[in-house]
């Protein structure tokens, strides 16, 4: 009896179907099935918040990875996470692939399909923000945001930074130089959010999300001429989203104290929350020196907050 691949949809997409003759971009990590902690290769990290390398590319159907990954990956659709269950005969066999593969390892990949470029085409197919479920007010404000980046002079990297999928992710942006802007797609799933330094755009998505502060500058108010602000969209205090600013505190002041509506009163780490605006004053000015837009929020809690 033949053996065949088990596949797992860790986020689904309505993107476009691959089939053979197409180059695939993906990210991957792949384990032993007999030891989840013995990872032997990959170019992404879908645990945690890490750097990656370069995508990897191949034409699907032309021999140039395991039979397993050949199986599998025909006609799935572009923007998908899967997991595969490979057995060695789909993978590489009594022989194995030394010294990371044992003969007869059983593997288990993730992988993401990223973008394809169809065999008559010279351009890659990527998904499609409504391929991956968002709905059409978060299209609406990733598109502006985009927009906003390129009239402030900080494009981020990528269309969207780092997308994870319908399980627990902890997602972290990069900081590269003095302003860094990140999108951050967390989708289903309790996730971990950290923008770091620039006006980034993240989105948790359904579950409780945590979005994560350690630095005043992380969210820093739009001066000099910026108009871009962090922003988190889709905030949902009911389903136990919060806002941690627990290594705030510190950077500048002893301790963050929540003032509500009320206007800044002088005193250093205030934390007030008004019009879909949360705000800190961090140095006693009166002013706001950290702001987060919490699009179409109109009130939240202390409770929403981690100090």
């Amino acid at each position: 009896m033949s053996k065949k691949v088990s596949t797992t949809v860790l986020r689904p997409s309505t993107g476009r179907r691959v089939r053979k003759g197409d180059v695939l971009g993906v990210w991957y990590s792949g384990i032993l099935a007999a030891d989840p902690s013995s990872r032997f290769d990959s170019n992404f990290n879908f645990a945690t918040a890490t750097d990656t390398r370069s995508p990897f590319t191949f034409e699907l159907g032309a021999g140039q990875v395991i039979p397993g990954w050949e199986q599998a990956l025909s006609n799935r659709r572009i923007g998908e996470v899967i997991e595969l269950y490979i057995p060695a005969e789909l993978g590489y066999g009594t022989t194995g692939s030394p010294p990371s593969i044992p003969g007869n390892a059983d593997l288990i990949f993730t992988v993401e399909l990223i973008a394809a470029k169809p065999s008559n085409d010279e351009s890659f197919v990527f998904p499609r923000f409504r391929d991956l479920g968002l709905n059409q007010t978060e299209v609406r404000k990733l598109i502006e945001f985009r927009k906003s980046l390129v009239s402030d002079s900080i494009v981020a990297e990528s269309p969207v930074n780092l997308l994870g999928y319908d399980q627990e992710n902890i997602l972290a942006g990069k900081d590269f130089g003095e302003l860094k802007a990140d999108i951050l797609l967390g989708f289903a799933g309790n996730d971990q959010l950290k923008g770091g330094l620039g006006a980034d755009l993240l989105i948790g998505g359904q579950d409780a999300d945590k979005y994560i502060y350690t630095n005043i500058a992380d969210a820093a108010t739009p001066r000099n001429g910026l108009t871009s602000r962090e922003t988190i969209l889709g905030f949902n205090q009911a389903e136990g989203d919060q806002i941690d600013l627990s290594e705030i505190a510190g950077d500048g002041f002893d301790r963050i104290t929540w003032i509500n509506k009320r206007e800044f009163s002088g005193t250093s780490g205030e934390l007030r929350f008004d019009a879909g605006l949360v705000s800190i004053d961090a140095n006693g000015d009166k002013r706001s020196d950290f702001e987060i837009e919490l699009t179409g929020i109109e009130r939240i809690s202390k409770s929403a907050f981690i100090f």
